[in-house]
Formats: C-alpha cells, sequence, structure tokens
C-alpha cells in the first residue's frame, strides 16, 4: 500500500537526520483513506494528535469557509437544488479547503475537536449532493507531497524526492480506481428490484448467486489488491482481502471485486478464506 512506500521514505530521511514529522503525519492519513473501518484502530491516538496540531489551521479555514456553510445550510433546510454556478463555486471552495485541512480530520473533528458548524461538511452529505471535488480525500496530502518533494529536491535528496513523485502518482491512480469502482459498482448493485426496501425471495435468490460467484472470485484472488470496500458511501482500497482475516471490522462493510461484481456483504465474504 501507499501508506507502507511513504513509512519506508520516511525512515529512509530518518537515518539521513531529516526531519520527517510532516511525512509521518501523512503516513498516518494515508493509510485511513486507504484502510476500513477498525484495521487502524491502534492509529487513533496518532490521528488525534495531528488533528491537535492542526487545530489552528482547522479553525481558520473554517471560518474563512462560512460563506460556503451557509449556503449549503439553507439549500438542504429550504429543500432547493443548487444552481449549476453555485455547486462550481462550493466545489472550488471545498478544493481549496481539502488542500490545506486533511479530509479525514474534517470529518472526525465532530467527535475530536468539536467547531461549531464542520457538520455541514460531513463527506456523505456533500457527496449525495454532488458537491465533492475529484480527489478530495488526496487532496491535502498530493498538496503536502508536492511541498515535500520540492524541498527535499532543493537540499539534494534527489533519490528520496523522485520516490515522492512517483508516490504522488500512483495515489492519483489509486484514487481514481476507487472513484471507477464505486461508479461501476454501484450500477451493478441493484438487489432491491422493486425498491420496497426490503428483498423478495427471487432479489434474495439473484444475491445469493452474487455472493456465492464472489466467495469464488475471494478463493482465487483473495491475496490480490483488487477488492474494494465501502462503508457509509465512501470507497476505500484496494486492498488484499487476506490482509483483513481476524481483523474486528465493521459488519456494515461492503466489498466488491474489480469493481465489476456489485457490493456484497465482506463478512461472509472473509469467513470463507
Amino acid at each position: 500500500m501507499s501508506h507502507d512506500t511513504l513509512l519506508r521514505i520516511a525512515k529512509d530521511l530518518e537515518k539521513q537526520g531529516v526531519d520527517t514529522r510532516v511525512l509521518r503525519d501523512l503516513e498516518n492519513e494515508l493509510a485511513t483513506i486507504e484502510a476500513p473501518p477498525g484495521i487502524f484502530g491502534r492509529m487513533t491516538a496518532a490521528v488525534k494528535g495531528s488533528a491537535k496540531r492542526n487545530w489552528g489551521r482547522m479553525v481558520g479555514e473554517v471560518g474563512e469557509s462560512r460563506e460556503l456553510f451557509s449556503l449549503i445550510q439553507q439549500r438542504i433546510k429550504n429543500e432547493q437544488p443548487l444552481s449549476n454556478q453555485e455547486k462550481a463555486k462550493i466545489k472550488s471552495q471545498l478544493a481549496d479547503l481539502f488542500k490545506v485541512v486533511p479530509a479525514g480530520f474534517i470529518a472526525a473533528t465532530n467527535t475530536i475537536l468539536p467547531i461549531p458548524g464542520t457538520s455541514m461538511l460531513t463527506p456523505i452529505l456533500l457527496v449525495k449532493m454532488g458537491l465533492m471535488p475529484s480527489r478530495w480525500r488526496e487532496a491535502h496530502i498530493l498538496n503536502e507531497l508536492r511541498k515535500q518533494s520540492k524541498h527535499l529536491r532543493e537540499t539534494g535528496h534527489l533519490a528520496e524526492a523522485a520516490e515522492l513523485d512517483a508516490l504522488q502518482q500512483r495515489i492519483g491512480n489509486e484514487s481514481d480506481a476507487r472513484e471507477d469502482a464505486s461508479q461501476r459498482a454501484a450500477l451493478l448493485t441493484h438487489w432491491d428490484k422493486d425498491n420496497n426496501g426490503v428483498l423478495d425471495e427471487e432479489e434474495k435468490r439473484v444475491y445469493q448467486i452474487a455472493l456465492r460467484q464472489l466467495q469464488t472470485k475471494a478463493l482465487q484472488h483473495g491475496s490480490e489488491e483488487r477488492w474494494f470496500l465501502k462503508h457509509n458511501g465512501q470507497v476505500m482500497g484496494p486492498v488484499n482481502l487476506d490482509h483483513l482475516k481476524g481483523v474486528d471490522l465493521d459488519s456494515a462493510l461492503l466489498v466488491c471485486f474489480d469493481g465489476k461484481s456489485g457490493w456484497v456483504a465482506l463478512e461472509p465474504i472473509l469467513e470463507d478464506l
């Protein structure tokens, strides 16, 4: 995974006496993007620590975005759709905001360090409203990696700078793959054909066929990083299913293979591995 690569680069630089605190924070941030709920619970303290260090910056950015919050809140309250111009403006502001403030910290601020108004930045809400800029979760990481790469190049660490450049490309590609998997798999996942909120016997039969097909895929390709996970509308991955065995995971996690299978429950897939 990309966060493993970033960790290795940081360790190599530390041996050379280079300050890697920024890279260490980015490694924790990247891991929370790549991994599903439950796997990196041991990182909670590190994530909270980074959030506290970024507290002043977060408050300033949120304060400057009050117009954004106000506009979204007004439209939700009045059940009025946003105009194309308003959507473009909000997406632009969000893109700038996520470059400065880690997206994961914004989602967690209500439980870590409450900021009035940040509930309007709930990623799930913004995704549903079609307001999220592309690569929103990676925006801060990519922005910081560019800065670190430039600094390393200026201080003579050319090999490490090149590795960070390659890592930026990889993170971008993984982001594209997550988005593609989300869109393609979502189109295939229509188990509730009559949209009545429950699965009737025929819908259950179709779902069970899809589940068995994915269980077979897992036995054949479980050790490959070709699996995407979905939780509360957010897609994570690609991951290796073998790394998830024996881990206490959220029961609401869904899984798909290469974005081609449709979403099914993860738990029964792991039970057969």
